[in-house]
């Protein structure tokens, strides 16, 4: 089959897309990638599919770069004929899926790495993107979701779309023979073995909450550090936070980085903040590592973190995290037992449940029932 690959941006795709794209062509499909080239593309990446197309897709919803997205997106359709199109990240779905509508032959499929709306959620978020995913769904063929939540969510509410659970984008048994050690990786950040440091992963910005973070340190003793991996428009809101609480000698912005292992070898605690997730990979890459987690009682943090591999906190109050920090802190061992709980998120795992769709809709388009034009 040939096959459309979307994603907002090119870092999607470096980050968690290789497994899935190198089975897709293991098994004699034709792959093509259309995001954003916000970052080159892995060079192992690039080996593997047919085309890249650089599509002007922009992160925020209402940016004009979505309208200019939209019309190439459609003429390359037309031009290409795809068999499939898969839409990972929400606006290249939206985009994706808009651009594919009355388009005859392509099956399409969105995996939801995390609907915006979600339990205790604003209110704001289902009012706005629950009937915009409504109305999407009866423009996509199969919907792929990694969390419990969503999938209970979309099987109900859902009802055009084959619904499918993923466990995830999969995670490797262990990390890159490439990491560094502990030892090695506290050193290159500076931070001594009397030290705890404390590391938050992810985009700066306000859905990936560090500014709690920073609240929750200014509570912790002078020996507790802080590393923040990620950029973002955060940036300047986090220097001055951290400073304005006193604590920017403890803090560390570290800004991209692709060796998030190699944090999280240092790291004695991973505490992930969010406000919202899908099923996230930092928080499966710590407990790979049984580096213990503090993260939110939040869709996607609670399918993964259990009392063996961490602590999951209600609500956003900086005292309560800060204890918590504590807590696992003067007891780590007590909480490492996240390679365990992990075995269900392997990427041999989430690969798989990916190729079942995949062959499913190559039967679909073996059959003597042609595909209709969607409605």
């Amino acid at each position: 089959m040939h096959i459309l690959v979307m994603t907002t941006v090119s870092g999607t795709v470096n980050a968690f897309l290789e497994p899935h794209i190198a089975a897709l062509t293991d098994e004699g499909h034709s792959v093509d990638i259309a995001c954003a080239v916000q970052r080159p593309l892995e060079h192992s990446i690039l080996t593997l599919v047919n085309q890249v197309h650089d599509v002007p897709l922009h992160r925020s919803p209402l940016n004009p770069r979505n309208l200019a997205a939209l019309r190439a997106l459609r003429r390359l359709i037309r031009i290409e004929a795809y068999d499939v199109i898969h839409v990972h990240t929400p606006v290249a779905a939206f985009i994706g899926r808009l651009a594919a509508i009355n388009r005859r032959k392509p099956i399409v499929i969105y995996t939801a790495h995390g609907f915006h709306f979600m339990h205790d959620g604003p209110k704001s978020a289902w009012l706005l993107y629950f009937p915009l995913e409504w109305l999407m769904s009866h423009f996509t063929d199969y919907l792929a979701t990694l969390n419990r939540e969503d999938y209970s969510r979309a099987r109900r509410w859902f009802t055009h779309p084959q619904v499918a659970f993923v466990p995830g984008v999969g995670i490797s048994a262990r990390p890159s023979p490439s990491s560094l050690t502990s030892k090695q990786s506290r050193g290159t950040l500076g931070v001594n073995s009397k030290e705890v440091l404390l590391l938050s992963v992810g985009e700066l910005n306000s859905n990936k909450g560090h500014r709690l973070a920073i609240e929750a340190l200014a509570q912790l003793p002078q020996h507790f550090k802080l590393a923040i991996a990620g950029e973002g428009p955060e940036y300047d809101a986090l220097t001055e936070m951290a400073e304005s609480f006193g604590v920017m000698d403890r803090v560390k912005l570290l800004g991209y980085r692709n060796d998030v292992e190699n944090l999280i070898a240092a790291a004695d605690l991973l505490i992930h903040p969010s406000r919202r997730e899908g099923l996230p990979v930092a928080v499966m890459e710590a407990m790979r590592a049984a580096t213990p987690v503090i993260g939110g009682r939040i869709r996607g943090v609670t399918d993964l973190v259990d009392r063996h591999s961490g602590l999951l906190i209600e609500g956003r109050d900086p005292s309560d995290w800060a204890h918590a920090i504590l807590e696992v802190a003067g007891q780590p061992d007590k909480f490492r037992g996240g390679p365990t709980a992990l075995r269900p998120y392997s990427v041999e795992r989430a690969v798989a449940s990916t190729l079942d769709i995949y062959r499913d809709i190559s039967n679909r388009l073996a059959s003597p029932v042609e595909h209709d034009e969607q409605p």
